[in-house]
């Protein structure tokens, strides 16, 4: 989760480099000041992807994690304490069976859900002068505060038996099916978040080469830095993209004048692959969450696309002048589920933050 400290290294270099003449009884409350405001800098207006597994249990993205506002608060008695709040929304494909009210109905359809979350943690860090090394995490003290619900009705099939008698069941107490459904998504959803999120954060710089690394967890500091000496490599990301929708990844690109994504699929899938800019990516988001049109029209980057040997697909902006995010989308003529993969090359090369013999 590369979401919030390549900013934040610079500041804290600075930092580091006059604690001879700093009041070191206010350094960490600097520090926290300093990470806080980064964080949130980091983490607004990220487009992540949700995995699942498909028909061959293998891991796949087939929905979208919008981080789209952050806001952090401080702690006056506890100098490296602080609370984020985070307002996120996102969409996934359901493909499954619930059980609802002794019976079994099966969802087929994409849910959209929002998520309100506060978390409360202590920013705590260890730097290594002699390697010129920071190593951050930040850490919950208190279970988060996770508000998670289900935006608008998820659709089932009313028509079926199960359908019908549900709805005759929930008459009685003045429920629907679709709003059974969206408790039963927003009580299952809580709880996966609130388990993830509670892990907290952690990240790693280098300041001689300028070099980040972050995740969520907290692993021990040797481990934590030790992730430094690896090579950090773009992996394919495996994708079940439904049909009539789309989905957002990203930014990226947001230091480098160029990038290229990578496309490789095993057929001739129909559908979209576009670049954005961060902006349009959140009008589109936007329009998405509130009305119920699948795939609102935004205007893309213009893109040079060339077949490689292998059979991959890569598509370069020819005049990138923003943060990108990649989206792919289907439209209402496509039947079928696209499967493919892709990755992003950014070309971007970290710059030294401090002067290293």
């Amino acid at each position: 989760m590369k979401f919030f400290v390549s900013i934040l290294c610079v500041s804290l270099s600075g930092i580091y480099a006059h604690t001879a003449q700093a009041d070191t009884s206010n350094l960490s409350a600097a520090v926290t000041d300093v990470a806080g405001k980064k964080i949130c800098d980091r983490l607004q207006n990220r487009f992540r992807g949700l995995q699942q597994k498909n028909q061959n249990e293998e891991k796949v993205y087939s929905g979208t994690l919008w981080i789209h506002s952050c806001q952090v608060s401080y702690d006056d008695s506890q100098q490296n304490s602080m609370t984020l709040s985070l307002g996120i929304n996102g969409w996934r494909w359901l493909d499954r069976k619930k059980e609802v009210l002794g019976a079994d109905f099966s969802t087929d359809e994409f849910a959209r859900f929002k998520v309100d979350v506060d978390l409360t943690g202590k920013v705590i860090t260890h730097y290594a002068p002699q390697t010129k090394r920071l190593a951050l995490w930040f850490k919950p003290q208190q279970p988060p505060k996770v508000n998670f619900k289900a935006a608008g009705d998820v659709d089932i099939d009313k028509d079926s038996m199960w359908g019908s008698a549900l709805a005759g069941a929930a008459t009685l107490i003045g429920q629907s099916p679709d709003t059974i459904a969206d408790e039963k998504l927003a009580k299952k959803g809580e709880q996966r978040f609130m388990e993830k999120i509670a892990e907290g954060f952690s990240a790693a710089i280098d300041f001689c080469s300028g070099k980040v690394i972050s995740e969520l967890g907290q692993p021990d500091r040797k481990t934590l830095l030790g992730k430094l000496d690896k090579e950090q490599s773009s992996g394919f990301k495996n994708v079940d993209l439904a049909p009539s929708t789309f989905l957002l990844f990203g930014p990226y690109g947001e230091q480098s004048p160029s990038l290229n994504l990578v496309l490789r699929q095993d057929n001739s899938d129909e559908f979209k692959s576009k670049l954005l800019c961060v902006d349009d990516a959140v009008k589109l988001a936007e329009a998405y969450m509130t009305g119920s049109d699948r795939t609102p029209d935004v205007p893309s980057i213009d893109i040079v696309r060339e077949n490689a040997e292998n059979g991959d697909i890569s598509l370069t902006g020819k005049h990138q002048t923003c943060p990108v995010v990649a989206m792919f989308a289907t439209d209402k003529s496509v039947k079928k589920h696209a499967a493919f993969k892709f990755r992003v090359q950014d070309n971007d090369e970290p710059k030294p933050l401090a002067v290293c013999k």
